[in-house]
């Protein structure tokens, strides 16, 4: 062929298209028609000052002002406390055993079982079913009556002092191995062991299973209320509180 020769050169350079201003990047448009950009760092600075001048604002009205005393006069959270009745001997115990293992543990003896049922059936009277049945040597843990009176909310966490007294009229003391179990379709056993850890008493451990557990390992049960009985020492003997915690330490 023939045909006329082609012209050798560079191919026509190609343009970008015009790049669109992206979210992170919003268009403004000057007086003028022409459009503006802001830099998102710059956005950032001018949120950042807007900030600190409604913070000032704020401290320098009289409300801020009353907000800043009363904060100023508020006392320091405190760390939680440790229960006065509590033992740092030892390891601390399994969260949670078998019927047959509560079993072996109690034949040692230094046991304290503690029934710690609690209904959120209002219908259900928690305090007379454990008088009915309830786990030989067994002490009814009120989670009602064991919390903070003063407070107009139920069962709030009691105070230190209110909780070692209350516990250790439950014949509780500083080196028992406390064993928590509740009755069938119950969940507050953990509600009782975490008060016990709570105020750092670290020999807790709750029945897998409960009571039904407990039972079906050959455990004893019995019906009526039990007789009192306290690990506090008679009185005359401490004067301020009082549990064995005071006679060993003193």
């Amino acid at each position: 062929g023939t045909g006329a020769a082609r012209p050798v050169g560079r191919p026509p350079l190609r343009r970008p298209p015009p790049r669109t201003p992206g979210p992170e990047a919003p268009t403004q448009v000057t007086p003028t028609g022409r459009p503006r950009r802001r830099p998102p760092v710059m956005r950032s600075r001018f949120s950042l000052l807007a900030g600190m001048l409604a913070v000032v604002s704020f401290a320098r009205s009289p409300s801020g002002v009353g907000a800043l005393r009363a904060g100023a006069q508020r006392p320091l959270a405190r760390a939680a406390p440790r229960l006065a009745m509590s033992s740092s001997a030892g390891p601390a115990a399994k969260p949670l055993v078998t019927g047959a293992e509560a079993l072996e543990l109690s034949a040692r003896g230094g046991v304290a079982l503690l029934d710690a049922s609690w209904h959120l059936d209002r219908t259900r009277d928690a305090h007379a079913e454990f008088v009915d049945e309830h786990a030989r040597g067994a002490r009814f843990f009120d989670i009602e009556a064991i919390s903070d009176r003063r407070s107009p909310l139920p069962h709030m966490l009691p105070s230190e002092a209110d909780f070692a007294r209350m516990v250790s009229d439950l014949g509780v003391g500083k080196d028992d191995h406390v064993l928590v179990y509740t009755v069938p379709n119950c969940f507050s056993a953990a509600r009782c062991w975490w008060m016990f850890k709570t105020f750092s008493h670290e020999k807790v451990s709750i029945i897998n299973g409960g009571l039904g557990a407990w039972k079906a390992a050959g455990g004893a049960v019995e019906s009526g209320a039990p007789a009192p009985r306290s690990s506090r020492p008679p009185k005359g003997l401490v004067q301020d509180g009082g549990n064995t915690y005071l006679l060993d330490k003193y």
